[in-house]
């Protein structure tokens, strides 16, 4: 079977699943793409590597919720998956590969706004690429379903990332 055929098989399925089913589907690619790129970062840099900053490390549980789960992420989707790649869409809209200059632009500025290190960079901007992709993938079915699925998968993930922070 041909990888085409593998990946509308793949569509189908997803598509049969619920709003909310492929919001889990997509936070779990999340975190297979962040575990994977951490396992990597260790073997090559060593273990030292593991201990990512965190930017809200002073702060207390109760603000890095809010900001981080539930302000952060729709913000963030608003900003650099949902403007940045409409806005460049409507600019290059006479470009053949206005799309691809819109996801990496959207990845690459959501990298560098997490600009706490330069392996955190590297790893947030894998996941900006992600999320410009998932945004890209909604889209045909209305920007709006789009900005809204992404939202709450970048929230899953944080509230993921908030669990593993405070059950330390």
């Amino acid at each position: 079977m041909s990888w085409e055929n593998r990946l509308l098989r793949f569509k189908n399925w997803f598509d049969s699943r619920s709003a909310f089913g492929q919001v889990l589907i997509m936070t779990l690619g999340d975190k297979v793409i962040v575990l994977t790129i951490g396992v990597l970062a260790a073997l090559i840099f060593g273990k030292e590597v593991l201990g990512l900053p965190n930017p809200m490390a002073d702060e207390s549980g109760a603000f890095m919720f809010i900001m981080g789960v539930l302000i952060a992420p729709w913000l963030e989707t608003l900003i650099f998956q949902y403007g940045i790649i409409e806005l460049i869409l409507l600019i290059l809209r006479k470009f053949s590969r206005k799309m691809t200059v819109a996801v990496v632009v959207s990845a690459m500025t959501f990298g560098f706004a997490h600009n706490y290190s330069p392996l955190y960079i590297a790893i947030i901007t894998c996941i900006g690429f992600y999320y410009a992709m998932i945004y890209v993938f909604f889209r045909p079915y209305g920007k709006k379903s789009a900005f809204q699925k992404l939202a709450f998968v970048h929230m899953l993930s944080n509230f993921v990332v908030f669990l593993t922070i405070t059950l330390e």
